[in-house]
């Protein structure tokens, strides 16, 4: 049996109208936000976009869902003024978060950094495949000196290849 994690819910209520504001009833006619229905239906879609965008986890969707957001936001029109600075900084705060994520993407997924660690890897192999030679060479010829720098020089060089891989698999996951 599988569980999910527990969800955001969220209750909104559609922002004041100017029927709602006479006491009128609307049924179903579509009647027009008063400035405090405007600004109610502006944070109820802040706090929808919020909901569904943080925190990213797939910076391609967030994308296109942010873009769907900024369409609507910018479709309520006319936010009122007390209500504009704190709705820039949270929008603000959206677009940092999908910025970030992008950055990360791309520094996960870049091919000439990915180029580089295979290069390091291959490398480091190398150098260890060489430094063992040596070491039998050393061996055989009784330089027992000779061998010992060697496998100190392994121990490093392993320690270093340890860590182009850490780096190279970073662009696996």
């Amino acid at each position: 049996m599988t569980t999910q994690a527990p969800g955001t819910l969220i209750l909104l209520r559609h922002g004041q109208s100017t029927w709602n504001s006479k006491n009128l009833f609307t049924g179903w006619v579509d009647v027009e936000l008063t400035e405090k229905g405007t600004s109610e239906a502006i944070r109820g879609g802040m706090m929808m976009a919020e909901a569904d965008l943080l925190p990213i986890t797939d910076a391609v969707a967030a994308r296109a869902a942010f873009r769907s957001f900024i369409e609507r936001f910018n479709a309520l029109g006319k936010v009122p003024r007390d209500a504009i600075r704190g709705l820039d900084n949270r929008v603000r705060a959206i677009e940092t978060a999908l910025k970030q994520a992008e950055d990360d993407e791309w520094k996960r997924t870049d091919p000439e950094a990915r180029q580089r660690a295979e290069e390091t890897v291959a490398m480091l192999d190398a150098e260890i495949a060489k430094l063992r030679e040596k070491i039998a060479k050393a061996a055989a010829r009784g330089d027992q000196q000779t061998a010992r720098k060697a496998e100190d020089s392994i121990s490093t060089y392993t320690v270093w290849l340890d860590q182009a891989k850490a780096t190279l698999a970073d662009f696996t996951r």
